[in-house]
């Protein structure tokens, strides 16, 4: 009989596999949104680290997509290959606090096209500035402040344009299904984190969780909620 009991439960664990298979990664409910650091280098609020995984390359798949959509060359932005900036390009990219100089650097040279890692002397330059990653299990949204050619803002600075990318991912390689444009200088502009030194200590991160147990998004100063 114990025999027949243990030939019985097989089939039921073998759909439990089946299911705990299909189910996604456990990749967690995470947020970042470029804070600023204070005097002792940490975090005022709570986030997750940028440096690890998914956050490396979710930066890296939504700036590729936005530039190649949305270049910050004028006579590319509907000249075909459609959005592909030209051979010579160059634009920076502001990845937020926190991020060390191994993962900028490399994940600004896998964006590729001509971006470039924010450094001194490069502020006058076309900037792409990430200021919020959102994630929770396979689903993702980057918000990202494009620079828009030919265009100034009233204040005399070149106009710029927010975009939040929705992206699915976790066990497959992150991918952009669909995203929203936001008015001109609507989305506020992230400070200029430049790369920092190789081994220099940068402002830790981790998860800011509520009371009731969920991840709490905290915007920018001053922005409004999306």
């Amino acid at each position: 009989m114990r025999h027949a009991r243990n030939l019985a439960l097989e089939p039921a664990c073998t759909v439990l596999a089946a299911i705990a298979l299909a189910l996604p990664a456990c990749v967690g409910y995470n947020s970042y949104n470029a804070p600023n650091a204070g005097a002792d280098m940490t975090v005022k609020h709570g986030f997750t680290n940028p440096n690890d995984d998914p956050f490396p390359p979710l930066m890296t798949e939504s700036v590729r997509w936005v530039i190649t959509r949305y270049p910050a060359v004028t006579n590319a932005e509907w000249a075909p290959p459609l959005g592909v900036p030209p051979e010579g390009s160059e634009f920076a990219v502001n990845l937020p606090v926190g991020t060390n100089n191994l993962v900028y650097k490399r994940t600004v040279e896998r964006i590729g096209y001509g971006a470039v890692p924010m450094e001194p002397g490069r502020e006058s330059l076309p900037t792409y500035h990430i200021s919020r990653l959102w994630v929770n299990g396979d689903e993702a949204k980057v918000d990202i402040v494009r620079p828009v050619p030919g265009m100034v803002s009233a204040d005399g600075h070149q106009a710029t344009q927010g975009i939040t990318v929705r992206l699915r991912g976790g066990l497959q390689p992150w991918h952009v299904t669909s995203h929203r444009v936001w008015e001109m200088n609507a989305m506020p502009i992230p400070p200029l984190n430049y790369v920092p030194e190789m081994g220099a200590k940068v402002p830790t991160a981790t998860a800011a969780v509520g009371a009731d147990g969920s991840a709490e998004l905290i915007n920018l100063p001053d922005a409004q909620a999306k």
